[in-house]
């Protein structure tokens, strides 16, 4: 968990430093329209001139920030797919908690969409929106049925038992040390959370459905 908070704290450090860099604060000014004079030009900009094909790129739609944000976290999200595979990380399923082959074959799906979501929405593909949409939906009513659902203390008792197995060395420490922590408030506290932030993505998803439709009418 440390390790993991971590991660995401430096991830954060580097999207203040990289987004304040001034190359990339250029991008996110609007640049003036065709035919339109721009402040401080001389007159004789006014004339009509060829457009190159830069500048259409330069009109072309630009995928939100907002969903910039979401594609990159799904990206970096990615990188965490690896190691599930390596401890062999459990995977939940409504009320069913998997190992072995069926957790890797999980793991393994939800590497892929991640991936491909993440690509798509820098794209300003409708389909990986549509596709976002639907991962999103099943991953909250996924999350909300295994935790909130009747037998959901079991439930949790028994994937913080597995994910427990994937460290043996903290087992050992526990033992030795005389300490025991209870991780199960710390446990809902987090899935309500993880709950308001997939609500939090789908709304992103769905109202910025007019930047994938304006990318496809551009091409």
């Amino acid at each position: 968990m440390a390790v993991f908070c971590l991660g995401q704290l430096g991830i954060g450090i580097w999207w203040l430093v990289f987004f304040n860099r001034a190359k990339v604060k250029q991008q996110f000014i609007s640049l003036p329209e065709i035919g339109t004079v721009a402040p401080l030009q001389p007159s004789y900009s006014t004339a009509t001139q060829p457009v190159s094909a830069t500048a259409v790129g330069q009109n072309a739609p630009r995928c939100p920030i907002s969903l910039t944000i979401i594609a990159w976290f799904l990206l970096v999200s990615c990188l965490f797919v690896p190691a599930n595979l390596v401890l062999r990380a459990p995977a939940v399923l409504f009320t069913k908690v998997f190992g072995g082959w069926p957790a890797l074959l999980l793991n393994l799906l939800v590497g892929f969409l991640l991936l491909y979501i993440g690509i798509g929405l820098l794209r300003l593909k409708p389909v990986a929106r549509r596709v976002g949409v639907g991962y999103f939906l099943f991953t909250f009513v996924n999350s909300a049925v295994f935790f909130l659902a009747p037998g959901g203390r079991a439930r949790m008792t028994d994937l913080m038992g597995r994910q427990r197995a994937m460290f043996p060395w903290r087992q050992l420490w526990q033992s030795q040390s005389g300490l025991q922590f209870d991780l199960t408030p710390l446990v809902v506290i987090g899935a309500c959370a993880g709950l308001g932030f997939l609500a939090v993505l789908l709304y992103f998803l769905v109202s910025r459905r007019a930047a994938f439709e304006d990318a496809a009418r551009a091409q």
